[in-house]
């Protein structure tokens, strides 16, 4: 292991390797409802969305997850006040209506990523042969311990399919299911993408298989600059450390799971919205 200084441990850099190489977290389930109204035409309508957060009550804000049980005074996600927005309705206070957008998949509604070299502290501890505890910012953040989330714009809400700038509910039948089975390829061409020899081919291989996708979903498109970024910091201060390929690797598998349930989660609002749409087209068959 590459240290800058002979005589001193970089203690960190153990626990944080062995956190980078985690098992990967299982990717959510999707399979929300949406309550539809029959109107006078006999029509199924999706009704009224208005949900109360449950999370914070409403409140808008809970206890700052990004430095929970933790001691770090320049969390980016709360400037150190342990107050921040509620993850889970993005500080709305309401649940995002889920036909129309949902919290990004990519920062987990924080607005922030965290650094794949430091975890998010933005700093290391070395402890000299004495004991003496020394403070090391990260070389890959710049101390920050976070980066802007491109993919929502840090607004921790990003929008389902578009097409022609018209949300799903106003789609046609038989465009809603040519475009399910588009994002049905681009989900499966993405679960099967594994890291490659090198960095380099690998993020080719990932822009390849979003190119298209990222011109109906942008937050794809986003989620490229974004993980260069981390990968960037990733070679800037960790070559010489060891696990370093490893760590590349993670951070592929993580960006290509959340894309998978970004891609999910629009794959689930096509079904109701097609489950609809056959409905209304039986309807008007049978007048």
């Amino acid at each position: 292991m590459k240290i800058a200084n002979p005589f001193l441990c970089i203690a960190l850099f153990v626990g944080m390797a062995a956190a980078a190489l985690q098992t990967l977290e299982k990717i959510p389930d999707v399979n929300f409802e949406r309550a539809v109204e029959v109107d006078a035409n006999g029509h199924q309508q999706f009704a009224a969305w208005d949900v109360k957060c449950e999370a914070c009550r409403g409140l808008r804000e809970w206890e700052c997850m990004g430095c929970k049980d933790r001691d770090l005074p320049n969390c980016s996600e709360c400037k150190g006040t342990k107050k921040a927005p509620c993850r889970v309705c993005a500080g709305v206070g309401k649940l995002p209506d889920p036909l129309l957008e949902h919290i990004c998949t990519y920062c987990r509604g924080s607005s922030w990523y965290d650094c794949a070299q430091c975890a998010g502290a933005g700093l290391f501890y070395e402890t000299s042969p004495g004991g003496e505890r020394l403070e090391k910012p990260c070389g890959a953040c710049k101390k920050v311990g976070r980066y802007a989330c491109n993919p929502c714009g840090s607004k921790r809400l990003v929008e389902t399919l578009r097409v022609k700038r018209k949300p799903l509910t106003e789609v046609s039948l038989g465009d809603l299911r040519e475009l399910r089975t588009e994002v049905a390829g681009w989900e499966a061409e993405l679960a099967l993408l594994e890291p490659l020899d090198r960095a380099a081919k690998t993020e080719k291989a990932l822009e390849k298989i979003v190119a298209r996708p990222g011109r109906t979903l942008p937050p794809l498109k986003d989620m490229l600059v974004l993980l260069e970024e981390v990968q960037k910091g990733l070679s800037r201060a960790g070559a010489g450390y060891q696990n370093y390929e490893e760590r590349q690797n993670h951070q592929f598998r993580l960006f290509r799971d959340r894309s998978i349930h970004m891609l999910r989660h629009n794959l689930r609002v096509l079904d109701l919205c097609i489950a609809r749409a056959e409905f209304n087209e039986n309807v008007a068959e049978k007048k």
